[in-house]
């Protein structure tokens, strides 16, 4: 009952804003500083340099919160409405649309990144090696209901194996070259460098 609670969202009037046109007229000097298009969504006036920014407000999980959804004109009416009814659905299925904004683009980064080492023939980062290893953990413990609301997708059983050798390769690559570095500088009779104990700890879990 609390998860519903939670999760619900409250039916408001909505498509308040007759059309574009409405949004067009406004002129400089309007004393207005929305307006509603009702359930959350506004348009901001007169922010950035004169322009009228989309905004969300929401509540998740008794915390308001708040998204944009870009500039008008550049966001449409009707994009900033289908936005909105996103934002929705989201809310409905329990799950925060700006956490999820937030994750997407923390991977469009790490993407970037590792494209950019590639191309400059670095090897992986240990954090990009850290995001294979915690999404594969996340994906064993996280129950299938749960995984299919936060849009994730099971793998079948060899599909995991590769995600795996690839993280396993990652993670052995980073701690191996670590471990060279360590045994150069404190010689061949060193003992074995914790990183490369650990990560063969770790590719046998």
């Amino acid at each position: 009952m609390r998860l519903l609670q939670n999760a619900a969202v409250t039916a408001m009037a909505r498509n308040l804003i007759p059309s574009d046109a409405t949004i067009k007229a406004v002129r400089a000097g309007d004393p207005r500083k929305r307006l509603t298009d009702g359930d959350g969504l506004y348009l901001l006036m007169f922010v950035k340099g004169g322009a009228h920014g989309w905004r969300f407000d929401y509540s998740f999980h008794g915390r308001r919160k708040t998204l944009s959804f870009g500039i008008y004109p550049d966001t449409s009416l009707a994009l900033a409405r289908r936005k909105a009814d996103a934002a929705r659905q989201l809310v409905a299925e329990d799950i925060d649309p700006s956490q999820k904004r937030k994750a997407e683009k923390e991977s469009f980064v790490q993407a970037r990144v590792a494209d950019e080492r590639e191309a400059q023939g670095l090897p992986p980062s240990f954090s990009l090696c850290r995001g294979h290893w915690q999404g594969r953990q996340q994906s064993r413990t996280r129950p299938q209901g749960r995984a299919q609301a936060a849009g994730h997708q099971t793998l079948p059983g060899h599909h995991r194996s590769q995600a795996f050798g690839r993280t396993a390769s990652c993670l052995r690559h980073v701690c191996g070259n670590a471990g060279r570095t360590c045994g150069a500088e404190a010689g061949a009779d060193a003992p074995a460098p914790a990183g490369r104990i650990a990560v063969r700890r770790v590719v046998r879990v």
